[in-house]
């Protein structure tokens, strides 16, 4: 099959508890005496009410208002430095050897993190990284231990991928693009597909590229009176949108 000027090869390829309880039973969780101003005990329906606007409302907003930042929180260009640092640290003191390690590690790129798909509660980032012997881009794991951060070590972590709409959209927006720079790239079927009925049904088993960043990722496509296609693909993470960058 010859090469489209895309570039690409199109292959085959507790509260319910409550709920139930008598209200004789329930009126003893709530707070306050069950009287009112004018002495009259309160009904039932008023100890519901004043329990959710006092207590159930606000403790439920500061709940939610703490679960969004610690999901949002991720760390800094200097706090995974300072974790890789304290990781070589602890490597050095554990060996038995006087000699200090040979090498250090700086972060010379931070691309992004993201909540780790594997482990809850830690986040995995793309970076840059650069060492006497070699400098590459890798992913790597962190958790947040009080207010520091720190590495994990998991040869496995894997660097969250583009969804199947995420790439579709970086493919859809490439292709447009390239249609209004290049004529001849807009004349050409397989561009014209990419810009409008192409659907992109996987995007699965992806690697970090070295020397880029870019992850490489197996990607299964449909295009409507065709067998479904699939290629090595390359996508780009640029701020927290991902962009296509062409074929493997």
């Amino acid at each position: 099959m010859r090469q489209s000027p895309a570039g690409i090869y199109f292959t085959s390829g507790n509260m319910r508890e409550y709920a139930h309880t008598p209200k004789e039973t329930y009126a003893y969780f709530l707070p306050g005496p069950g009287l009112r101003h004018d002495g009259k005990v309160a009904p039932f329906c008023h100890y519901q009410t004043a329990f959710m606007r006092r207590i159930l409302f606000p403790l439920a907003a500061a709940l939610f208002a703490i679960s969004s930042a610690h999901a949002a929180s991720t760390p800094t260009k200097d706090q995974i430095q300072s974790a890789i640092d304290k990781g070589i640290a602890a490597t050095q003191a554990k060996s038995t050897s006087s000699m200090p390690m040979p090498f250090a590690i700086t972060v010379t790129d931070l691309v992004g993190c993201k909540p780790s798909p594997a482990v809850e509660g830690e986040v995995v980032c793309l970076l840059g990284l650069s060492s006497s012997q070699r400098d590459a881009y890798r992913a790597l794991a962190l958790r947040q231990e009080g207010d520091a951060w720190v590495g994990v070590e998991r040869k496995d972590a894997a660097f969250p991928p583009p969804t199947p709409a995420e790439a579709q959209a970086a493919i859809r927006t490439w292709a447009e693009e390239l249609a209004v720079t290049d004529a001849n790239a807009a004349k050409d079927a397989q561009v014209q597909e990419a810009r409008t009925t192409m659907t992109i049904k996987a995007v699965e088993h992806c690697d970090v590229e070295g020397k880029t960043g870019y992850l490489v990722c197996h990607t299964v496509m449909s295009i409507p009176g065709k067998n479904d296609v699939s290629s090595q693909l390359k996508y780009a993470l640029k701020g927290d949108v991902w962009t296509f960058a062409q074929r493997k």
